[in-house]
């Protein structure tokens, strides 16, 4: 090849539309916004500046909003139930050492396991109600 064909294959290359690029990358840009915590209408317009058309651009931050929402709700009902083995685990535990104990000996209190695992219910209760705001 010459260096005339070369000219031209790298301008022709240049000036190729990619649909598919613009559409993932606008799909990156809604999600950096979302994730954020951008709102879906500012995530929606910095899509629409990057060439993609409202309704694709509404379609995009819909969905993965919705899965957003969906992953922050996992995660807290996640966190939710290792709290709850926490608590009942302390509970377990220091009901079985009042049992096992002998008359007016001592016993096991786990009261670290139980507050621990009690509020890692409560925060992630809270997670969990917050999740799509």
């Amino acid at each position: 090849m010459t260096d005339i064909d070369n000219a031209v294959a790298a301008s022709t290359t240049d000036t190729v539309i990619d649909p598919q690029g613009i559409r993932d990358a606008a799909t990156r840009q809604i999600l950096n916004a979302l994730s954020g915590g951008q709102s879906v209408e500012a995530a929606i317009g910095a899509a629409v500046q990057l060439g993609i058309d409202e309704p694709t651009a509404r379609g995009i931050a819909t969905g993965l909003k919705g899965q957003i929402v969906k992953m922050k709700k996992d995660r807290a009902l996640r966190g939710m139930g290792i709290g709850a083995l926490w608590f009942f685990g302390g509970l377990a535990v220091t009901a079985g050492s009042y049992f096992m104990a002998a008359p007016g000996s001592g016993y096991l209190i786990t009261w670290g396991a139980v507050i621990f695992g009690g509020l890692r219910i409560v925060t992630n209760g809270f997670s969990y109600l917050n999740a799509g705001k």
